[in-house]
């Protein structure tokens, strides 16, 4: 069996650093949608074409105004932390433990995703049909008033909403009651890719496994799949990456070279992760990106999501290449956020949405406008709340960070560990509860004849074998 074979022993390395960069991903994300809130001028390089940048427009700065390469560090992470464990079973001849865990990893991250997805949509529904969002559709801001749902008027009608949004999540990636679960379509298929690749490849050898990612990160590469392909592939095939002796012993040297390197990856990297979506033609460096950008990516492809693929794939890289980086990625602070990464993702909306903009149009009265048809007669008369001064986001924002934060330790403590449950008893039901270890006192012949010494642990291989651990 090829769980039998012999493979070199894998030396275990820290990963804490993925944790503390999801939760570095997740604090952007915020920014770049209070961004598109109450500052979509901040997306472009400069206020407009005349106009020279301002400091908070410079490449390096900006990139706290732009979304997709958060969500591409969410995407490929996701590749690259769940192809880790079955990678290393398989290096260590664990083959049949690593399909094992596989076929369950395929189960359990459905209801992972989807239930506090549900319960994200659940409370945002709430506050909708209680009318909590109905400031954000007064809001002098196209972003903030098309993702601000009204209440449904009806009982049925409210019903009929939470129900197709849950729907609307996991079929069209678009959920009515929180625009920004769009993203959680494309992680679950990306998942879904991941392990089906590894249950396919699992057998095959580090070098061959290593082709065959690189094969489907060629093929997604042709056809600009930045979505799932590109982030999931290029993640698996960093983590194989990661384990080859040549890349630890890299990461561990000393030496200014060794030093130098992961450094320039990493600022090309947070570079390219500077490119706008908005009007990239406006500023030399932009437009000179923009320019390659089409010569360099396949026909058809979306410029301002590819730059910063590749951006965020320098990123991860020269992490992967610098154990300072890793050590700095891990510190307390940040492995504290990553812990709450996805609730901050789940929560932040429905909170900038209701809470925030409470805070901000409080004791604020509307502007009146009309819409006149061509007998100039006012047809529609609608409120409009412009956009407030800069003193009162300086006094708001903290506190919103600061209810974000407590929202979402809550969460962690409450409500994850109660999906984990519910996630844990239906594959408990559906899949049947399987004993994983025995522990058994063997005579001294039985363990020759499975390789171990008396007393050892032994684990029932799919096929009912014992096999040592």
């Amino acid at each position: 069996m090829m769980s039998e074979l012999k493979f070199p022993l894998v030396t275990p390395r820290d990963t804490k650093w993925a944790d503390g960069l999801r939760g570095i991903a997740a604090v952007f994300v915020v920014s770049s949608h209070l961004t598109l809130g109450y500052a979509p001028h901040l997306k472009q390089p400069s206020r407009d074409e005349h106009t020279s940048p301002a400091f908070y427009n410079l490449p390096f700065v900006r990139v706290f105004s732009e979304g997709v390469p958060w969500v591409t560090i969410f995407l490929l992470l996701t590749g690259f932390v769940n192809a880790l464990k079955p990678i290393k079973q398989a290096r260590a001849g664990r083959v049949d433990s690593a399909l094992q865990g596989l076929a369950s990893s395929c189960f359990r991250r459905i209801s992972r995703l989807v239930l506090p997805c549900t319960v994200a949509s659940f409370f945002s529904w709430i506050i909708a049909e209680c009318g909590g969002y109905n400031l954000g559709t007064m809001v002098e801001n196209s972003w903030m008033n098309g993702t601000s749902p009204s209440p449904s008027g009806s009982v049925l009608g409210a019903v009929r909403t939470l129900l197709r949004a849950i729907y609307d999540t996991w079929v069209v990636a678009n959920n009515g009651l929180d625009r920004n679960q769009w993203t959680m379509l494309w992680f679950l298929r990306g998942s879904m890719a991941l392990y089906v690749t590894l249950l396919g490849t699992v057998r095959a050898t580090p070098k061959y496994r290593m082709i065959i990612h690189s094969g489907l990160f060629l093929y997604s590469w042709t056809t600009c799949d930045t979505m799932v392909g590109l982030p999931i592939y290029g993640g698996a095939l960093l983590a194989e990456l990661s384990m080859e002796p040549i890349i630890v012993k890299f990461s561990t040297n000393k030496s200014i070279l060794n030093r130098l390197i992961p450094y320039s990856v990493l600022l090309l990297g947070w570079y390219f992760c500077s490119y706008p979506k908005d009007h990239p033609e406006w500023q030399p460096w932009s437009n000179a990106l923009w320019h390659a950008g089409m010569k360099i990516f396949p026909a058809g492809g979306e410029i301002h999501s590819l730059w910063p693929f590749v951006g965020i794939l320098l990123v991860i890289s020269a992490v992967v290449l610098s154990g300072p980086l890793q050590r700095f990625l891990s510190h307390p602070v940040f492995l504290w956020l990553g812990t709450q990464s996805f609730p901050i993702y789940l929560i932040h909306g429905p909170l900038l949405r209701s809470f925030l903009n409470w805070m901000l149009f409080a004791f604020t009265p509307p502007i009146w406008y009309q819409k006149i048809d061509e007998n100039r007669t006012a047809v529609v008369i609608f409120p409009r709340r412009p956009i407030p001064p800069l003193w009162k986001f300086l006094l708001c924002l903290p506190i919103f960070y600061a209810v974000l934060m407590a929202l979402a330790h809550i969460w962690t403590l409450k409500i994850e560990p109660k999906c984990a449950s519910v996630s844990k008893w239906l594959e408990d039901t559906i899949c049947g509860v399987r004993e994983e270890l025995i522990y058994s006192q063997i005579s001294l012949e039985e363990a020759r004849r499975s390789g171990e010494q008396p007393g050892g642990i032994l684990e029932i291989s799919p096929t009912g074998s014992l096999l040592p651990t």
